[in-house]
Protein backbone atom coordinates (compact mmCIF):
# COMPACT_ATOMS: atom_id res chain seq x y z
CA UNK A 1 0.00 0.00 0.00
CA UNK A 2 1.25 3.55 -0.92
CA UNK A 3 0.77 6.82 0.10
CA UNK A 4 -3.00 7.03 -1.77
CA UNK A 5 -3.52 5.08 1.00
CA UNK A 6 -2.36 7.00 3.84
CA UNK A 7 -4.37 10.32 3.71
CA UNK A 8 -7.44 8.49 4.64
CA UNK A 9 -6.10 5.68 6.46
CA UNK A 10 -5.47 2.12 5.82
CA UNK A 11 -8.17 0.64 7.49
CA UNK A 12 -10.59 3.27 6.30
CA UNK A 13 -9.61 2.14 2.65
CA UNK A 14 -9.67 -1.68 2.89
CA UNK A 15 -12.64 -1.68 4.39
CA UNK A 16 -14.07 -0.09 1.46
CA UNK A 17 -11.95 -2.56 -0.55
CA UNK A 18 -13.73 -5.87 1.31
CA UNK A 19 -16.65 -4.26 -0.09
CA UNK A 20 -15.85 -5.22 -3.56
CA UNK A 21 -16.62 -9.60 -2.78
CA UNK A 22 -20.50 -8.06 -2.49
CA UNK A 23 -20.50 -7.62 -6.31
CA UNK A 24 -19.12 -11.40 -6.94
CA UNK A 25 -21.91 -13.91 -7.44
CA UNK A 26 -21.99 -16.70 -4.99
CA UNK A 27 -19.17 -19.63 -5.51
CA UNK A 28 -17.49 -17.17 -7.76
CA UNK A 29 -14.03 -16.55 -7.31
CA UNK A 30 -12.29 -13.88 -5.61
CA UNK A 31 -7.68 -13.08 -6.48
CA UNK A 32 -6.27 -11.96 -3.67
CA UNK A 33 -2.43 -10.59 -3.65
CA UNK A 34 -0.80 -12.54 -0.89
CA UNK A 35 1.68 -10.04 -0.53
CA UNK A 36 -1.27 -7.48 1.01
CA UNK A 37 0.67 -7.40 4.85
CA UNK A 38 -0.63 -10.05 7.20
CA UNK A 39 -2.66 -8.10 9.62
CA UNK A 40 -4.69 -6.82 6.51
CA UNK A 41 -4.79 -9.95 4.64
CA UNK A 42 -6.51 -12.16 7.10
CA UNK A 43 -9.39 -9.65 6.79
CA UNK A 44 -9.44 -9.59 2.71
CA UNK A 45 -9.31 -13.60 3.46
CA UNK A 46 -12.52 -13.74 6.27
CA UNK A 47 -14.21 -11.19 3.81
CA UNK A 48 -14.11 -13.90 0.96
CA UNK A 49 -14.39 -17.10 2.86
CA UNK A 50 -17.85 -15.76 4.36
CA UNK A 51 -19.01 -15.27 1.21
CA UNK A 52 -18.44 -18.88 0.01
CA UNK A 53 -15.79 -17.39 -2.86
CA UNK A 54 -13.47 -19.65 -4.02
CA UNK A 55 -9.93 -17.63 -2.88
CA UNK A 56 -7.12 -17.48 -5.10
CA UNK A 57 -3.69 -15.85 -4.26
CA UNK A 58 -0.21 -14.85 -5.71
CA UNK A 59 2.96 -13.26 -4.49
CA UNK A 60 5.80 -12.18 -5.48
CA UNK A 61 7.60 -14.49 -2.95
CA UNK A 62 5.27 -16.96 -1.13
CA UNK A 63 5.67 -20.26 -3.03
CA UNK A 64 3.16 -22.01 -1.27
CA UNK A 65 0.43 -19.64 -3.16
CA UNK A 66 -1.58 -20.53 -6.53
CA UNK A 67 0.98 -18.20 -8.35
CA UNK A 68 4.16 -16.93 -7.58
CA UNK A 69 7.32 -14.78 -8.85
CA UNK A 70 9.91 -17.38 -10.13
CA UNK A 71 12.27 -15.30 -11.54
CA UNK A 72 12.82 -11.75 -13.46
CA UNK A 73 15.52 -10.74 -15.84
CA UNK A 74 15.12 -6.68 -15.95
CA UNK A 75 16.28 -6.06 -19.50
CA UNK A 76 16.13 -2.28 -21.51
CA UNK A 77 13.00 -2.52 -22.83
CA UNK A 78 10.93 -4.94 -20.51
CA UNK A 79 11.15 -6.92 -17.94
CA UNK A 80 11.28 -11.46 -18.71
CA UNK A 81 9.19 -12.46 -16.10
CA UNK A 82 8.90 -16.22 -15.23
CA UNK A 83 6.39 -17.09 -12.72
CA UNK A 84 4.90 -20.27 -11.15
CA UNK A 85 0.78 -20.96 -11.54
CA UNK A 86 -0.90 -23.77 -10.72
CA UNK A 87 2.73 -25.89 -10.68
CA UNK A 88 3.47 -24.73 -14.36
CA UNK A 89 6.09 -22.28 -15.33
CA UNK A 90 4.86 -19.51 -17.58
CA UNK A 91 7.09 -17.05 -18.83
CA UNK A 92 6.61 -13.76 -20.62
CA UNK A 93 7.69 -10.22 -21.25
CA UNK A 94 6.37 -7.02 -19.75
CA UNK A 95 6.88 -3.74 -20.97
CA UNK A 96 8.04 -2.57 -17.53
CA UNK A 97 9.79 -3.21 -14.93
CA UNK A 98 6.96 -2.26 -12.18
CA UNK A 99 7.05 -5.27 -9.37
CA UNK A 100 3.08 -3.57 -9.45
CA UNK A 101 2.98 -4.88 -12.73
CA UNK A 102 4.02 -8.20 -12.40
CA UNK A 103 1.30 -8.83 -9.87
CA UNK A 104 -1.30 -7.17 -11.80
CA UNK A 105 0.08 -10.16 -14.51
CA UNK A 106 -0.27 -12.35 -11.76
CA UNK A 107 -3.70 -11.33 -11.06
CA UNK A 108 -4.61 -11.67 -14.01
CA UNK A 109 -3.31 -14.54 -14.93
CA UNK A 110 -5.60 -16.52 -12.11
CA UNK A 111 -8.38 -14.27 -13.41
CA UNK A 112 -7.84 -16.10 -16.88
CA UNK A 113 -7.77 -19.71 -14.57
CA UNK A 114 -11.15 -18.73 -12.97
CA UNK A 115 -12.79 -18.93 -16.39
CA UNK A 116 -11.67 -22.25 -17.32
CA UNK A 117 -9.27 -20.44 -19.93
CA UNK A 118 -5.29 -21.51 -19.80
CA UNK A 119 -3.63 -18.27 -18.78
CA UNK A 120 -0.33 -19.65 -20.86
CA UNK A 121 -2.47 -19.80 -23.69
CA UNK A 122 -2.76 -15.16 -23.11
CA UNK A 123 0.75 -14.76 -20.86
CA UNK A 124 2.74 -13.42 -24.61
CA UNK A 125 -0.26 -10.60 -24.80
CA UNK A 126 1.45 -8.86 -21.51
CA UNK A 127 4.11 -7.74 -24.15
CA UNK A 128 1.75 -5.23 -26.40
CA UNK A 129 -0.32 -4.56 -23.36
CA UNK A 130 -2.39 -0.86 -23.71
CA UNK A 131 -4.23 0.19 -20.89
CA UNK A 132 -8.32 1.58 -21.91
CA UNK A 133 -8.43 4.89 -23.03
CA UNK A 134 -10.70 6.06 -20.33
CA UNK A 135 -10.96 4.71 -17.28
CA UNK A 136 -14.63 2.54 -16.12
CA UNK A 137 -15.16 2.22 -19.87
CA UNK A 138 -16.37 -1.31 -20.51
CA UNK A 139 -14.62 -3.24 -23.61
CA UNK A 140 -15.05 -6.52 -24.98
CA UNK A 141 -13.39 -8.82 -26.21
CA UNK A 142 -13.81 -12.27 -27.67
CA UNK A 143 -12.43 -15.48 -25.85
CA UNK A 144 -12.75 -18.62 -27.67
CA UNK A 145 -15.87 -17.45 -29.29
CA UNK A 146 -17.31 -15.69 -26.03
CA UNK A 147 -17.87 -12.20 -25.32
CA UNK A 148 -15.81 -11.07 -22.40
CA UNK A 149 -16.75 -7.56 -20.89
CA UNK A 150 -13.92 -6.09 -18.85
CA UNK A 151 -14.00 -2.95 -16.96
CA UNK A 152 -11.06 -1.12 -16.30
CA UNK A 153 -10.32 -0.02 -12.76
CA UNK A 154 -7.15 0.40 -11.97
CA UNK A 155 -7.47 3.96 -10.30
CA UNK A 156 -8.83 2.80 -7.31
CA UNK A 157 -6.28 3.79 -5.01
CA UNK A 158 -8.15 6.09 -3.24
CA UNK A 159 -11.50 6.00 -1.59
CA UNK A 160 -13.68 8.15 -3.41
CA UNK A 161 -12.92 6.09 -6.30
CA UNK A 162 -12.71 2.78 -4.75
CA UNK A 163 -16.68 3.95 -3.97
CA UNK A 164 -16.71 4.77 -7.17
CA UNK A 165 -15.57 1.45 -8.93
CA UNK A 166 -17.67 -0.79 -6.61
CA UNK A 167 -20.56 1.21 -7.36
CA UNK A 168 -20.39 1.18 -11.14
CA UNK A 169 -19.73 -2.57 -10.97
CA UNK A 170 -22.51 -3.61 -8.63
CA UNK A 171 -24.72 -1.63 -11.28
CA UNK A 172 -23.55 -3.50 -13.99
CA UNK A 173 -23.44 -7.16 -13.02
CA UNK A 174 -27.11 -7.76 -13.53
CA UNK A 175 -26.98 -7.00 -17.32
CA UNK A 176 -24.31 -9.77 -17.72
CA UNK A 177 -24.56 -13.88 -17.76
CA UNK A 178 -21.92 -16.27 -16.45
CA UNK A 179 -19.32 -15.75 -13.93
CA UNK A 180 -18.19 -12.55 -12.60
CA UNK A 181 -14.69 -12.14 -11.83
CA UNK A 182 -12.79 -8.63 -9.52
CA UNK A 183 -8.82 -9.44 -9.21
CA UNK A 184 -8.19 -7.25 -5.79
CA UNK A 185 -4.63 -6.48 -5.26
Amino acid sequence: FGSAHAGTGIQRNLGIKKQIFYGVKEGGYAVINGDIPKQYLKDFIGAAASLNLTIRMYSMTDQSLDCYLKDKHIMKNGTEVTLVLNGKEISFMLKTDSDGQIQNAMGALLAIECLGLKSENYANKFNSYESFERILRPKEQVINDKTVTLIDDTHNSSIEATINGIKHFTSKKDFYTGKSLLVLG
